[in-house]
């Protein structure tokens, strides 16, 4: 478990972010704090997934297994997870996509640069054409059409750093959607992302400061 009191919380809200978009790829999770016999429980627990193997154990991908893939993707990207790899993405028999471990994700830290991502969020919306990929535009604009109950969700219960993890989220599903919007390509550089996201955030203080 990371660091961080609010890792079993953010745990507990990816799952119910990929219930609000309809991912369907975090197992059930919850926050437990209970006492067990004289043994106290806090932190999260999740549905464990039989007979799964990780994606370093399977040899390639199903083309449906490939889209999830993908999808999850952007999940991370908009959630801030900086700890995806193929150990904490599980396959089953059945070609059932999980993923797992999201304690790294919604800001754990006070000095975390929330326009920072993996490059591979970069390659990936660059070298495809995301605008022919439905199983991407899709994930994209549900999660716009449920930006505001996503940021009520961290606003509740996310209670440290919760309004940097307010932003990211707001600014990156701004981003994407107002990509996929346009008949043009994702830029192919960093810091094109980062000045992009940069602006976002500033659209999104400098509304908050006329509502006031």
């Amino acid at each position: 478990m990371a660091d961080n009191p609010d890792t079993a919380i953010r745990e507990a809200i990816a799952y119910q972010i990929d219930k609000i978009v309809g991912l369907g790829l975090v197992p059930k999770t919850m926050v437990i704090d209970d006492m067990i016999g004289d043994v106290r429980y806090d932190g999260s627990i999740q549905d464990w997934i039989k007979n799964a193997k990780n994606g370093y154990e399977i040899d390639r991908f199903t083309d449906e297994e490939k889209k999830d893939y993908e999808r999850l993707k952007v999940f991370d990207f908009v959630i801030g997870n900086s700890d995806r790899h193929l150990e904490n993405v599980l396959f089953t028999d059945e070609g059932k996509t999980y993923a797992i471990d999201h304690n790294a994700s919604l800001v754990i830290s006070k000095n975390d640069d929330i326009l920072s991502f993996p490059d591979a969020v970069v390659w990936f919306f660059s070298k495809n054409v995301i605008h022919d990929m439905p199983h991407i535009t899709e994930i994209i604009e549900r999660f716009y059409a449920n930006k505001d109950k996503i940021l009520d969700l961290i606003n509740t219960y996310v209670h440290d750093h919760t309004e940097m993890a307010k932003l990211m989220v707001e600014s990156r599903i701004n981003y994407l959607y107002t990509m996929i919007k346009k008949d043009k390509p994702f830029p192919r550089k960093y810091l094109l992302w980062r000045n992009a996201l940069n602006d976002e955030i500033h659209n999104i203080l400098k509304r908050k400061k006329e509502e006031i």
